[in-house]
């Protein structure tokens, strides 16, 4: 398993795509498995930010078997994964998030990559009114902004509140924020 890069400088609300290459092995004989597509899970092991890992996904098999064969695709490093990422684990098919998964991965001992983020988005949140007595109405205000300048990035950003992981949970919906960020 390798990156197709060790370092990557991301700025903002930008993602860097980073090549990802695995040589493996699926034990089928199926032929609805030989378009199994693998994805493949980072963890950090350095460094501070608000993501502590993420999944490169959609990895095809572009060479060799189903049994031996190589599978090639792309991990979206954001800014916020600033620090050291280690790649520990290889899923098949496509994972969405981190929560939930019915299976577990196979582990490997992946190659790192070292992402160095700068303007990291920082999203501030309030409750409207500050103290919500038990069973009434209340507002949650968001404001996402750019962590070195304090200030708005100038788009509209979407922004979706959630309860947990959403396999069974409360969706409040996405909502864009205003050029302000709020």
């Amino acid at each position: 398993m390798t990156l197709g890069r060790s370092t990557v400088l991301v700025s903002g609300l930008k993602r860097v795509a980073v090549g990802v290459t695995i040589k493996a092995g699926y034990n089928s004989d199926n032929l609805d498995d030989n378009d199994t597509s693998l994805a493949v899970l980072l963890k950090r092991t350095g460094g501070t930010g608000p993501i502590q890992s993420m999944i490169g996904g959609h990895l095809r098999r572009t060479a060799g078997t189903l049994k031996n064969g190589t599978w090639t695709g792309t991990a979206e490093v954001p800014s916020t994964a600033n620090g050291t990422c280690k790649v520990y684990g290889v899923l098949p098919g496509y994972v969405l998030d981190m929560g939930g998964d019915m299976i577990s991965e196979t582990p490997v001992d992946g190659s790192s990559i070292a992402v160095t983020g700068m303007h990291l988005p920082k999203l501030a949140v309030q409750v409207i009114p500050r103290a919500v007595p038990f069973g009434s109405a209340y507002q949650v205000k968001a404001v996402i902004y750019d962590s070195a300048t304090g200030k708005p990035y100038g788009v509209r950003l979407p922004l979706q509140v959630v309860n947990d992981n959403l396999c069974a949970e409360y969706d409040a919906g996405s909502r864009l924020t205003d050029t302000a960020g709020v």
